[in-house]
């Protein structure tokens, strides 16, 4: 895990109910998933998983980084949990078709076998188990931020559904998410070629910085009621046959 990622997320930690990306996000990921015993894959800081337990779930918690996880504890520590230091391509050792759904956000990308790690997610899934997967869209953005970020690919809708299907799954939802952040992405990357600035996610809510907070969250809020025709990420809600 490079410098670079840790940093991001220690960031977050520090601004978890700023993040107006962060917290769009999750609000539609509850929309999708189940309820049940949870696999959280790739906790990251534990916000996902905090946020399924204030749902009444029971969640695992997993990730490869214990820099990561140990954030995952402090960001969890008033709920019961279970938190293992665990990578994505050793899911099955969690046992067969254990969970009612799973949650695998901005993961398998940083997997040089990503069509293992879905055969994987597919293993430990119960019958008729929902796993929501996301993943960064769009193969021609591919660029240095995406290096810095140890990511091995983006992904173009097609390419992503057959793997899905390949895995195992059945497709009930694909759709992208965040245009706002693909334009945004696409002007720095590709035109200014250039580090996007993420201060304004992790700044205080107050005075003109709370103006924006707020009104981009707003602008990724109604992609809650409506999946657009771009995005910068792309969302599956599969099911196991």
């Amino acid at each position: 895990m490079q410098e670079d990622l840790v940093k991001h997320y220690r960031d977050l930690m520090k601004s978890q109910e700023v993040d107006f990306r962060s917290m769009s996000l999750r609000r539609l990921i509850l929309k999708y998933l189940p309820h049940g015993n949870i696999l959280d894959v790739g906790c990251g800081p534990g916000f996902m998983s905090r946020d399924i337990l204030r749902a009444g779930n029971e969640v695992t918690s997993i990730d490869i980084d214990k820099n990561l996880l140990g954030l995952a504890k402090k960001v969890m520590k008033r709920y019961k949990k279970s938190i293992k230091h665990l990578g994505v391509g050793e899911l099955k050792a969690l046992g067969e078709g254990r969970y009612d759904g799973i949650v695998c956000l901005d993961v398998i990308e940083h997997v040089k076998d990503d069509k293992n790690a879905i055969r994987n997610m597919h293993h430990v899934l119960k019958k008729d188990g929902k796993a929501i997967i996301l993943v960064p869209a769009f193969q021609w953005l591919y660029g240095k931020r995406d290096v810095d970020m140890e990511h091995f690919r983006r992904y173009g809708k097609g390419d992503f559904v057959r793997k899905l299907k390949k895995g195992g799954f059945i497709i009930e939802e694909i759709r992208y998410w965040n245009m706002l952040g693909l334009i945004v992405y696409a002007f720095f990357e590709k035109v200014l070629q250039k580090k996007i600035n993420e201060a304004v996610r992790y700044r205080e809510k107050k005075g003109f910085s709370k103006l924006v907070n707020d009104f981009l969250s707003l602008l990724l809020g109604i992609e809650y009621w409506i999946s657009l025709p771009l995005g910068l990420s792309l969302i599956a809600v599969v099911r196991k046959k």
